[in-house]
């Protein structure tokens, strides 16, 4: 028997294309061949989110973070997630909340970039737009450092600002915005709980961190940036404050790390499993 047809079987296809042979025969030029299907049958999976005919998972985060972080929700239980998005910027582009939102959620988006905050209530009318900065301190204001043509660095560190100049990027202006806490915007907006913390600040996400009261609203999952900017480091201190208080790192990517309420797991897990990378 021919080598290649005991392996592959003479009528098994193999990504659509019918099964090779040594001899394939006469080609009878009248018979056209046989397209493919144009819309293959759904996978039987559950969908996260806007999905394609042939499988594809549509993402908006940079590297894939909100199809993890709504597979974790919805492994809770949760389809329709309330989120607190403190650095939203965009609407959709690098967003880790836009596929909660396309799923039904909705939330607090937080922005001090006037232009982005404005195109945030634009696109995105079922959440509410708080279009100012993070304190991590009592104080009321604070600079928020504005770099040329890189609107998505935008911030109030002035280390991490430093480190761009460095760089050869350049600072066009610095204005003073206004700060509200990450506790007062927990207290404010979600009385009834929070499914998605996302954190992603230019340098100040582990001082965010800090400085939200364990006796405040607990989010179930939470997304920080845990990378050292334009480097392979990572920002220690922040994944270990977060074990600290109970949660468990269960994914992530270059540049951010999912963190998920080990309380909840526990729900959904047999005793004694782990539950923790």
């Amino acid at each position: 028997m021919d080598r290649r047809k005991f392996l592959l079987g003479s009528g098994v296809t193999l990504c659509g294309l019918p099964s090779c042979s040594d001899d394939p025969g006469p080609v009878d030029a009248a018979t056209p061949p046989r397209e493919a299907p144009r819309n293959p049958p759904p996978l039987p999976i559950p969908k996260l989110g806007p999905q394609p005919p042939d499988g594809r998972q549509v993402a908006y985060a940079q590297q894939g973070e909100d199809l993890m972080l709504m597979q974790a929700l919805s492994m809770l239980g949760v389809t329709k997630p309330r989120y607190l998005d403190i650095g939203a910027f965009h609407p959709t582009i690098g967003s880790n909340t836009y596929l909660a939102y396309l799923a039904g959620g909705q939330g607090v988006l937080v922005e001090p970039n006037p232009p982005m905050a404005k195109m945030l209530g634009e696109v995105r009318p079922r959440d509410v737009v708080v279009n100012a900065g993070v304190g991590v301190d009592e104080a009321e204001s604070a600079p928020y450092y504005l770099i040329r043509d890189r609107p998505q660095l935008n911030t109030f560190s002035k280390p991490q600002v430093d480190r761009y100049l460095a760089q050869g990027r350049t600072l066009e202006q610095t204005i003073d915005m206004k700060l509200v806490s990450i506790d007062s915007l927990l207290e404010k907006h979600f009385p009834k709980g929070l499914d998605l913390l996302s954190i992603d600040v230019e340098g100040l996400d582990l001082q965010i961190l800090e400085s939200m009261s364990e006796g405040s609203v607990r989010p179930t999952v939470v997304c920080v940036e845990t990378a050292v900017f334009d480097s392979s480091a990572l920002v220690r201190p922040a994944i270990e404050l977060l074990r600290s208080r109970g949660y468990a790192v269960r994914g992530g990517s270059m540049i951010n790390t999912m963190f998920v309420d080990e309380h909840a797991l526990q729900a959904k897990a047999p005793e004694g499993a782990a539950l923790s990378l």
